[in-house]
């Protein structure tokens, strides 16, 4: 029998929109043009039935090295080394870094990622306002029906062409937005900030998972 297609419902993606690549391609030669890239953000988690929790927090990275200082987690990665530091645990994991062991970090230039994988296909979908700044919403859907994530929205500010926020929607009906208040590009850090120095931290337990 002939089912009529329900109001509002967007076609299935077989392309990506080139007005979307065009955006991602601006937004990736912005961040490829600096040194180092400090991100101001919130992470947003929403999960049915619970409380919504925000952690803020800022993550700052150069070249391969990363700096991510959050209220109850705290992760450097000098390129060779990750340190995880627990804070309610007292407790800090090291372990090697590997570039495609896929467990990067969110961040803006990780999520680009996400449109050069070709694990996703992705559209304009839509704008919408938040506070004074207008957005352009960019979805991505995976193409692996097995993927733990339904899509990815991300909102794009249309003053600046830079992302304001971006959100995925896991298929479990839990939702994590990464909201970005501030950018700052250029500034110096010393060798040492991407470095987790445990002597500062009497009593911390040190659980070593590198593999020499």
């Amino acid at each position: 029998g002939f089912v009529p297609a329900m109001v509002g419902q967007s076609k299935p993606l077989t392309k990506n929109d080139p007005v979307a690549t065009s955006m991602l391609e601006k937004i990736k030669k912005e961040y490829q043009m600096h040194k180092t890239i400090e991100t101001v953000f919130d992470v947003v988690m929403e999960s049915s039935g619970a409380k919504t929790q925000t952690q803020s927090g800022k993550l700052i990275q150069q070249g391969k090295k990363y700096a991510m200082v959050m209220s109850e987690q705290e992760v450097y990665c000098d390129g060779k080394n990750v340190w995880y530091y627990l804070k309610d645990d007292k407790e800090v994991q090291i372990n090697t870094f590997e570039e495609k062991s896929g467990e990067e970090i969110m961040s803006p230039e990780q999520l680009l990622r996400f449109y050069e994988s070709g694990n996703y296909l992705y559209a304009v979908t839509g704008e919408e306002k938040i506070g004074s700044k207008s957005l352009t919403n960019i979805e991505f859907k995976p193409k692996n029906r097995m993927s733990q994530y339904s899509k990815v929205r991300i909102g794009v500010d249309k003053a600046s062409g830079m992302p304001n926020y971006i959100k995925v929607f896991s298929k479990n009906g839990s939702n994590m937005t990464l909201v970005i208040k501030n950018t700052i590009f250029d500034k110096l850090y010393k060798p040492e900030y991407f470095v987790f120095n445990e002597k500062k931290y009497p009593g911390i337990h040190v659980e070593d998972l590198r593999i020499d």
